[in-house]
C-alpha cells in the first residue's frame, strides 16, 4: 500500500480516504452490536 504515491490525483486521494472511512464506520458499528450483544448475555446470566 502507497500512501503516497505519484499517480494519484487528490480527488483519487481523497476518495480512497472517504471508502477507508466508511470501513471503519461500518466496522465500528459491528463492534458496538458485538458489545451490546455481549453485555446483553452476560446481564442475562446473572
Amino acid at each position: 500500500m502507497h500512501w503516497c504515491g505519484p499517480w494519484f490525483s487528490p480527488e483519487q486521494e481523497v476518495e480512497k480516504v472517504r471508502q477507508k472511512n466508511q470501513e471503519m464506520k461500518v466496522l465500528m458499528d459491528q463492534m458496538r452490536n458485538l458489545l451490546w450483544d455481549v453485555n446483553a448475555m452476560l446481564t442475562l446470566r446473572k
